[in-house]
């Protein structure tokens, strides 16, 4: 999704290729996925990635497939992840399920490459932000001016909203635009996002520092209050009076 989002804005050909066939487009909500559907999407990857049959009965045993499809963190790209011969070449086949909900669990390596790779720098600031201000859902509105005062910080550009295209590059990637009481709100795509997020910026205080400098609201000075240092520094020069 990120991919085609990114071409259809880039290109008017594209865009109007794309919308000539917009009846040919289909999107999987993962929310309204059932788990029977999810469960076809596992046997799916298992029978085209030629999995061995040792391997396979470990899914089978005891119905340990359920483990997978009923999981929280149950996402495609996850179970693409795991069934790559590459991934779990090291893996022994008794182990295997084991290793498949350790990746739900703790799916750093599927994000990793994911943030690394395929995100734009502003891509990477939106999600640290969204991240910054809830581990729920957060208004859209109160995202874009968090998200415009850290971009502020590092451009003078203003002839482009560079809010709107990161939210159309990245919707229904990474995150997900919810309405509620017709109101806007953005979450991300998947709870392990966000588990993701959460160790990534733990361990780099220079975000956690360029957030806290940069912070629109009190609640993500309250995310990274462990910086005592920036927070006192607000307290001090009188700063904190505006969040």
């Amino acid at each position: 999704i990120t991919i085609i989002n990114e071409a259809y804005s880039s290109s008017i050909n594209f865009a109007n290729l794309f919308d000539s066939y917009e009846k040919d487009n289909y999107l999987i909500d993962l929310d309204k996925m059932s788990f029977l559907e999810k469960a076809q999407i596992l046997y799916n990857h298992l029978y085209f990635n030629d999995l061995p049959m040792e391997f396979l009965s470990n899914i089978k045993k005891d119905k340990n497939y359920l483990l997978i499809v009923k999981h929280k963190n149950y996402n495609p790209r996850i179970i693409e992840f795991v069934t790559k011969y590459k991934n779990y070449i090291n893996v022994p086949p008794d182990e295997y399920i084991e290793y498949i909900i350790s990746k739900l669990d703790n799916p750093d390596s599927v994000w990793e490459d994911e943030f690394r790779n395929r995100l734009e720098e502003y891509d990477r600031i939106l999600m640290n932000t969204i991240y910054s201000l809830t581990n729920d859902k957060i208004r859209i509105d109160i995202l874009e001016m968090a998200f415009n005062k850290r971009i502020l910080s590092i451009t003078n550009s203003t002839t482009l909203n560079i809010f709107d295209e990161v939210i159309n590059r990245l919707n229904n990637s990474l995150i997900k635009i919810m309405v509620d009481r017709r109101k806007r709100y953005i979450s991300v795509i998947n709870p392990s996002v966000n588990d993701f997020l959460s160790r990534k910026i733990s361990g780099n205080s220079n975000e956690q520092i360029t957030i806290i400098n940069n912070a629109k609201y009190i609640e993500q000075l309250i995310k990274f209050k462990q910086n005592k240092k920036q927070i006192y520094e607000f307290i001090y020069n009188n700063s904190i009076n505006e969040l």
